[in-house]
């Protein structure tokens, strides 16, 4: 395996993790498609591409969208659950559109609906006074926008009735009347009685495209459900189910290797092994997925994560843009290339921003807590220096004590000792008199800084956000 890559999510609000830049990812696009017209056979690398783009182009029609101008150049891909999630993800979409338009190409965005809906909330921070007051206990708060149900993929997943919008809406207007600025959080409701049967998925999805035409970004889009109905993907799984035992030998073995160089202990990180026999998809039945030990028709079949960066990369994608979690695990799919296919794999972009809800947070909190302790520190040994303002007989008189003390020049090792108790219990007494206050300015600091965690976590929704904080952030990479 290559060396393993290191990355972090940006701390500040409208930092851009680009890594290679995007400038220099544009230089990785020819590159990367001779890696693919090397190892497929001339008809496959053609038609590949082609089956991809008309199942998109079908997929946008059938939901009355326009569709993008097309054209034989590059295809920059991207993909994601279709989740209401941060801005970091969505900023990927843009980087895709502006890429392909530096290249004179394509951008598709893959809506990874074959992954399962584990959390049928949004998270959302509440105020419980003014943010800028400090010791608010502000918290996030999860609101639901579907009721209970089991773990299904998202394309099975649907709302059931229209009931938990309208709760989301709501309670998010009670929460968000507090806000110091309007957020895009749409009419949901509206949109499902447009649809009621679409999955949830298929909803914010819409959403999110109705936004990003609205600022210039225009992809091609297609659900990986449908991706799973072209002749290209068929063609992957039986290159797959030709040399099962060898693919399951090297993959078993990239995963291993991955967990040995980043000492991942989870047997379930970055994926499960394969069983004997097992194929490294998903089988999709009407109540839900399993794991597939025979062979199915490709149409039944589903990508796990590792599966679907591979087909994508190798079969129709001249360069593939991550966010910071599949940029580590497609290190195990370059090791699965490398092993299976024999062939360098091709690179890939890992791209991610951070961006904070408007909310006003004064100064540093993390700093102020820092400072706070070593107060309390300082004031502990040295409490004769912080004794400000008027001062009752009792701490003059410490203080005093504490100065006759330091003045002192003892000579011998007892007198040394003995002066070392007396001032140690002189300042013990006397830092009594500010233990209150210290706690109270400490509990001040925390409670500062735990509004600020709260008020600035860059994983909030896209919707909670106000069209002129995020606008701005996204356009940057069109």
């Amino acid at each position: 395996m290559s060396a393993s890559r290191r990355y972090k999510a940006p701390q500040h609000h409208g930092e851009v993790l680009a890594d290679p830049s995007i400038e220099e990812a544009a230089k990785l696009v020819g590159p990367n498609r001779e890696i693919r017209r090397k190892l497929l056979p001339e008809d496959l690398f053609a038609s590949a591409r082609r089956n991809v783009i008309d199942a998109a182009v079908g997929y946008l029609r059938e939901n009355g969208e326009p569709v993008p101008p097309l054209n034989d150049g590059p295809l920059i891909v991207t993909g994601h659950q279709p989740e209401l999630f941060h801005p970091g993800v969505w900023a990927k979409n843009f980087a895709a559109h502006g890429l392909a338009r530096r290249v004179n190409g394509l951008s598709l965005n893959l809506i990874a609906d074959s992954d399962t809906l584990k959390d049928r909330t949004i998270r959302v921070p509440t105020l419980d006074g003014d943010p800028k007051i400090y010791g608010n206990p502000n918290r996030v708060e999860a609101l639901p926008f579907a009721d209970p149900g089991p773990e299904l993929p998202y394309e099975l997943s649907t709302v059931g009735h229209l009931s938990p919008f309208f709760r989301l809406g709501k309670s998010f207007g009670k929460i968000s009347a507090k806000w110091p600025f309007q957020p895009m959080l749409p009419d949901l409701q509206n949109h499902y009685l447009a649809d009621p049967k679409a999955p949830i998925g298929e909803h914010f999805s819409r959403l999110r495209r109705t936004q990003e035409r609205a600022w210039g970004c225009q992809n091609l889009e297609l659900p990986v459900s449908r991706l799973c109905r072209t002749d290209a993907w068929a063609e992957f799984v039986a290159a797959i189910e030709r040399r099962l035992p060898e693919f399951t030998r090297v993959y078993n073995a990239a995963i291993v290797e991955y967990r040995r160089a980043n000492r991942v202990r989870s047997i379930n990180h970055p994926a499960p092994l394969l069983e004997p026999g097992e194929r490294p998809f998903w089988r999709m039945t009407a109540s839900g997925r399993d794991r597939p030990y025979a062979a199915f028709p490709a149409g039944e079949l589903r990508p796990r994560a590792l599966t679907l960066t591979l087909f994508a990369r190798l079969f129709f994608a001249d360069l593939f843009i991550h966010g910071i979690g599949g940029g580590k695990y497609d290190e195990v799919t370059d090791a699965i290339i490398r092993g299976f296919f024999h062939c360098e794999p091709p690179a890939y972009q890992v791209l991610t921003l951070t961006a904070h809800l408007p909310f006003e947070v004064d100064g540093d909190p993390a700093a102020d807590v820092r400072t706070q302790k070593q107060w309390a520190h300082h004031t502990r040994w040295n409490p004769q220096r912080f004794q400000v303002g008027d001062l009752k007989p009792h701490t003059m008189e410490l203080l005093s004590r504490v100065s006759e003390l330091i003045a002192q020049q003892p000579t011998t090792h007892h007198d040394r000792r003995q002066r070392f108790y007396q001032l140690r219990e002189a300042k013990r007494r006397l830092s009594v008199t500010a233990e209150l206050r210290r706690e109270e300015w400490l509990n001040a600091a925390l409670a500062r800084q735990q509004t600020a965690a709260v008020l600035q976590r860059r994983d909030y929704a896209w919707v909670l956000f106000p069209e002129a904080t995020l606008r701005p952030l996204m356009t940057q990479f069109l």
